[in-house]
């Protein structure tokens, strides 16, 4: 299996042979995540007319939230509980008690984008994790954050054996560390070189990859998983 694989559509078919798990990365893997945003990011505006205090004080907690994760990203430290760090981090650097970070995060982050999630699924996705049920691959999700809601927003919760989360207590890590995918590949007992990870972000995901020693493909949110779905159902290239 290829180390990595960075633009399905000018490699060979090849690189799925003997494929025997597929992990799958969430945010902007197995949805749209730049549309999902802009939908929020209306609702956010639409908040902040409305009550300017508090909206533009979500919006600065927001972005000190993501900001926080992109740091402990690049810096790789030992955080203990990794979501509670972020928590603490966001609130250092938005001024806004912890409190006041979690449920804002809770709402804006957890919960609001869970009814706009299936509109913006990704295509072709159903048909390729059917095509990888069909011929007995194992199946497992390797995300930054928890994802069992959002699996189920967006109709996929058989689809996967396994579903992983830097936040569980056997990871604590976030990508581009490699402990996600190393924990997900222990749970469903399969080698390595027998794997590959779908991811939209090369820098992050197919960097966890690498050190995982696990393929990468990239996906695309124009052509979604068309392209692979095509290797892999007839051996030819994309």
């Amino acid at each position: 299996m290829p180390a990595e694989v960075s633009n399905p559509l000018a490699r060979s078919a090849a690189v799925l042979r003997g494929l025997r798990a597929a992990l799958f990365d969430v945010d902007g893997t197995l949805y749209r995540q730049n549309l999902l945003r802009m939908a929020m990011a209306r609702r956010l505006l639409i908040h902040a007319a409305t009550s300017p205090r508090e909206g533009w004080e979500t919006m600065r907690i927001l972005r000190c939230y993501r900001h926080a994760q992109e740091s402990m990203r690049s810096q790789d430290g030992q955080y203990g509980d990794l979501g509670a760090a972020q928590i603490r981090f966001a609130s250092e650097r938005s001024g806004a008690d912890e409190m006041r970070v979690r449920q804002r995060v809770g709402f804006w982050i957890e919960e609001q984008p869970i009814p706009y999630l299936l509109r913006h699924r990704m295509p072709k996705l159903v048909e390729f994790l059917e095509a990888l049920k069909e011929r007995g691959i194992k199946t497992a999700v390797c995300s930054d954050y928890p994802a069992a809601a959002k699996l189920k927003a967006l109709g996929l919760e058989k689809y996967f054996d396994v579903v992983k989360a830097a936040q569980d207590a056997d990871v604590q890590r976030f990508k581009p560390h490699p402990r996600v995918l190393e924990a997900a590949l222990a749970a469903i007992g399969v080698p390595t070189e027998s794997a590959v990870y779908f991811g939209d972000r090369p820098d992050v995901d197919g960097a966890a990859a690498r050190h995982a020693g696990v393929g990468f493909v990239a996906i695309s949110p124009r052509s979604g998983f068309g392209p692979v779905l095509n290797m892999l159902t007839t051996g030819v290239d994309s």
